[in-house]
């Protein structure tokens, strides 16, 4: 990561968590909230400043500009509220979902430093995490994707948000596929306890 950038990290929170049947936000994983522990390892990783997407209730939390319309949805909130702030220059956002647990500081730290100016950045054969560059280009573009009556999927996607970007591929060499596994159904929640 380069000294001038910083980064912002965004936990997102924003889905209705229907497969759950229950707020995902709210389940306890080893003593906290999931929510709680994602932005537990934002800090961890000295990301100090953390916004929680989709959650405008929560004192960290920012609203969507369009509900209900996944991580393509999140990042247009986000880059549009710092537009608002006049800041989308040098800044890099991290984005993890709450629902990954077992994701791990040295995972986040791993992905950290493949952090570039203006370049996004995942895991091979993975979307989350991810870095995404905070810039006017990339809000530029995904207001247009927001524009057009298109459904979420194709271009409206994080993984082709991802591709616009030129995004760097990370080797997981030595990651245990385990720290990727999203909990989204209660045989899912059962498994990791």
């Amino acid at each position: 990561m380069t000294p001038a950038m910083t980064v912002i990290g965004v936990v997102l929170a924003g889905g209705k968590s229907s497969r759950m049947g229950q707020d995902k936000a709210a389940l306890r994983y080893c003593g906290t909230t999931l929510l709680d522990t994602a932005l537990a390892l934002l800090q961890q990783v000295g990301v100090n400043e953390q916004v929680v997407s989709g959650r405008p209730e929560h004192p960290q939390g920012i609203a969507d500009v369009v509900p209900h319309n996944g991580p393509p949805g999140a990042v247009f909130s986000v880059l549009t509220w710092l537009a608002q702030q006049q800041r989308l220059q040098n800044q890099a956002l991290l984005l993890i979902p709450l629902d990954m647990p077992l994701l791990s500081a040295a995972t986040l730290r791993t992905l950290l430093a493949a952090c570039q100016p203006n370049r996004a950045a995942y895991f091979a054969g993975q979307v989350f995490p991810c870095l995404l560059p905070a810039s006017a280009a990339l809000l530029q573009h995904v207001q247009g994707l927001f524009a057009s009556e298109q459904a979420l999927g194709g271009q409206k996607s994080l993984r082709a948000l991802l591709k616009h970007c030129d995004a760097v591929e990370i080797a997981v060499n030595g990651i245990a596929v385990q720290e990727f596994a999203n909990v989204n159904t209660p045989a899912e929640w059962q498994a990791i306890q």
